[in-house]
C-alpha cells in the first residue's frame, strides 16, 4: 500500500509549513527510519522506500518494503 506525501506530512505534522521544510524533514525522518532498521536488521536496503506515480511522474508516493517485513515476526511490526 502506497502512501502519498500528503499523508506522510499530515502525520509528522509538517502540512502548514514550507515546501523546503516538508521535504527536508520528511527525508530526515525516512532515512533515520531506514538507518535504524538496517542497523537493527543488519540488512542494507530500506525498508522504506518512494517511487513515482504513474500516472503524474512529478510526485512521489511511499511504501514498506514488503520482502523485508516477510524476514521479521509478525510482533516486530505490530
Amino acid at each position: 500500500m502506497n502512501t502519498s506525501v500528503n499523508q506522510i506530512n499530515k502525520i509528522l505534522g509538517t502540512e502548514k509549513k514550507d515546501i523546503k521544510v516538508q521535504n527536508n524533514n520528511r527525508g530526515e525522518i525516512i532515512n533515520q527510519i531506514n538507518d535504524k532498521f538496517s542497523i537493527y536488521s543488519s540488512i542494507i536496503d530500506k525498508l522504506i522506500e518512494r517511487q513515482r506515480v504513474e500516472f503524474d511522474k512529478r510526485y512521489v508516493e511511499y511504501f514498506i518494503n514488503e520482502k523485508l517485513i516477510l524476514k521479521f515476526p509478525k510482533k516486530v511490526f505490530d
